[in-house]
């Protein structure tokens, strides 16, 4: 946490436990208080630090004939590989900026695999990704939040 939280949080510990000498339950309303201020901030800190990060997802294309890896992270993906099971279809991308879309073209339709994107962040953190890609299923998820929460990609 940052100083001036640390700087709150540490008043705010002082008037509850002062409160406490006072009145039982209004020095345990601060308590409560001042926690759920920690819990605030340590939200706030947490998701500075999901949202800088990046998030590679692959499916095909709407006519089968390409995979199509879109970064949808708040930072550059670095060093991607991209399997294709059982289809033997490999290549590698050098790197894909935050929000960018590369397409993969292939010689022939594809209905359904498994697709391996292996990458890393600009810190060297590695990611890894497996999903089950199909031409007639919808890969979007819509349960998925808009934005990364709790430490969830």
């Amino acid at each position: 946490m940052k100083k001036y939280q640390i700087t709150i949080l540490a008043i705010g510990v002082l008037c509850s436990c002062a409160l406490l000498l006072y009145e039982f339950f209004i020095g345990a309303a601060g308590f409560i208080l001042v926690a759920t201020l920690a819990m605030a901030f340590w939200m706030n800190n947490t998701g500075g630090q999901i949202t800088h990060r990046p998030d590679v997802q692959g499916f095909l294309a709407n006519d089968a004939l390409g995979i199509v890896i879109r970064n949808d992270g708040g930072a550059e993906a670095q060093s991607i590989h991209v399997s294709l099971v059982p289809h033997n279809i490999v290549f590698d991308i050098e790197s894909l900026g935050a929000e960018a879309t590369y397409t993969h073209p292939l010689e022939s339709m594809i209905a359904d695999g498994k697709i391996v994107i292996t990458y890393t962040s600009e810190d060297g953190k590695p990611y890894t990704l497996e999903k089950e890609i199909s031409y007639l299923k919808d890969d979007e998820d819509l349960l998925k939040p808009m934005f990364p929460m709790f430490s969830w990609k």
